[in-house]
């Protein structure tokens, strides 16, 4: 069971999540606002889609980043021959732990994004952004 200490981060998340959510939420809204002029539509669009590729790029680069075959490969033996707690197997664990955790939190923040940043942009530039372009 998460700590209150983890709990009150996971309200900072959140949070953040609710604000980045609020921005692609505001560039798609007026991106595809027919009763905008071109101009500011397609830049919405663009922003939108760049802001959707972008944590794309740098979301994926972090958890890429992160060690962690290495810190597995660095645990697996001294989970299978030494003592299961010894100071050493617990630093090794908590490396691995911490690599895979990481991964996995930015694995689902990256799940979250949009997917639809090009359509977007593309539709924007339209007369008519809900026009059926049959995709």
């Amino acid at each position: 069971m998460p700590s209150f200490d983890t709990l009150a981060h996971a309200n900072g998340l959140r949070e953040a999540l609710d604000q980045l959510d609020v921005w692609l939420a505001r560039e798609r809204e007026t991106a595809l606002d027919a009763t905008l002029p071109v101009e500011e539509r397609v830049s919405a669009g663009v922003a939108y889609s760049e802001l959707v590729h972008t944590l794309r790029v740098h979301l994926g680069a972090a958890r890429d980043a992160l060690p962690v075959l290495e810190t597995r490969q660095a645990y697996s033996p001294v989970a299978a021959t030494g003592p299961e707690r010894s100071p050493e197997a617990a630093r090794l664990w908590a490396a691995a732990a911490a690599a895979e955790s990481a991964a996995a939190v930015l694995s689902a923040v990256l799940q979250m994004l949009p997917l639809d940043g090009g359509r977007v942009r593309d539709r924007a530039a339209l007369e008519d952004p809900h026009m059926d372009l049959g995709d």
